[in-house]
């Protein structure tokens, strides 16, 4: 999608389509006809109805809210990946695409010349390779200072990309983002995330609601690479909603191609609260993570499990596992009489 709109762009604004001026109070329209000039659509807001009330997270759920966590990532991912660049000049466009497979995108928008402006393209149908897209994307272009030095964290521009019930739809589901990705700060250092995403088949909701990204520079002196901590609340519109919080940044957090999923080097990690049990998730490697349940919140975790980024994504069969640890209730010891109440956790 983004060399469909990315050509669509450039071929409107170079070749002239979209009247090749700054400034102009119409546009001319695909048949040649003279249209008005559209103006900027309003943010979009989104409207969530399912619950808000704290989550009770336990054992059987405990994965499920680490990886939509976690899955936050591979969501301003896919945002980045359809940021399409700023246009070299200022102008305005107004133009429509057919698409391979049947359907249209119609895409309106301008920039003027302090790099500030928007694209809007309603997809009606529009059908390719399998895929077929419903509703409207919208790119906002903002300017922000640059900075000279450091880690480009980003391939998005500054600005912000929003979902108007943009329904993506396949032989194998359908689903409909509503909501924006805001990328700020200097070398895109934040991203801020409002999203809704409705499984269209199942009916399942999930509202990341006031979230974050903060970027920073692991290993400044010997390798640097991108430390990425994450923050807000997600809510799940039938088990309810946990808060998040950072405890250290991951260390490059960001999808595998291959694999199709998420994975962070060693190190990192946030924490989820509710109503009363908190859950850690720690980055053990690029293998696997660390579930750790602390079911009455008095800081002596009761479970630990260890779990692959797979797992977490829900694309390899759960097989979590409590690692070898020391006993809870027996100093150091390792071994006790058959019969004995014990409380493991911990990974070492």
């Amino acid at each position: 999608m983004q060399f469909f709109l990315g050509f669509l762009w450039v071929a409107a604004i170079v070749g002239g389509c979209g009247g090749g001026g700054s400034g102009g109070s119409a546009v001319v329209g695909p048949g040649g006809g003279v249209q008005p000039l559209p103006t900027e659509p309003a943010a979009v807001v989104i409207s969530y109805a399912g619950n808000t009330q704290p989550a009770v997270i336990d054992r059987s759920n405990a994965a499920h809210f680490a990886g939509l966590a976690v899955e936050l990532r591979s969501l301003t991912q896919l945002a980045e990946a359809t940021w399409i660049p700023l246009p070299q000049q200022s102008g305005e466009l107004s133009d429509t695409l057919t698409g391979p497979d049947g359907g249209i995108a119609v895409a309106t928008g301008r920039v003027d010349a302090n790099g500030v402006g928007y694209l809007l393209v309603d997809f009606q149908a529009f059908a390719d390779s399998g895929i077929t897209f419903n509703g409207s994307y919208i790119q906002r272009y903002r300017t922000f200072a640059p900075q000279a030095t450091g880690l480009l964290y980003s391939n998005a521009g500054a600005g912000s990309i929003e979902f108007d019930d943009l329904v993506v739809s396949t032989g194998q589901g359908s689903t409909t983002f509503r909501g924006s990705v805001v990328f700020t700060g200097a070398n895109r250092q934040r991203f801020d995330i409002d999203l809704q995403i409705i499984d269209d088949v199942t009916g399942e909701i999930v509202f990341y609601e006031n979230c974050a990204i903060d970027f920073s520079t692991l290993d400044v002196s010997v390798d640097p690479q991108p430390g990425l901590s994450i923050s807000g609340t997600i809510n799940d519109a039938l088990l309810g909603s946990v808060q998040m919080t950072s405890i250290n940044p991951f260390r490059n957090l960001a999808i595998v191609a291959d694999a199709g999923f998420v994975v962070a080097g060693g190190g990192g990690g946030f924490r989820l609260a509710s109503a009363g049990p908190v859950l850690e998730f720690r980055s053990l490697s690029r293998a696997y993570g660390a579930l750790v349940i602390d079911s009455d919140n008095d800081g002596m975790p009761e479970e630990s499990l260890r779990i692959s980024w797979g797992e977490l994504a829900g694309l390899v069969e759960s097989k979590n596992s409590v690692a070898s640890g020391p006993i809870a209730n027996a100093g150091d010891a390792v071994l006790v009489a058959a019969g004995t109440k014990v409380s493991l956790h911990g990974l070492y």
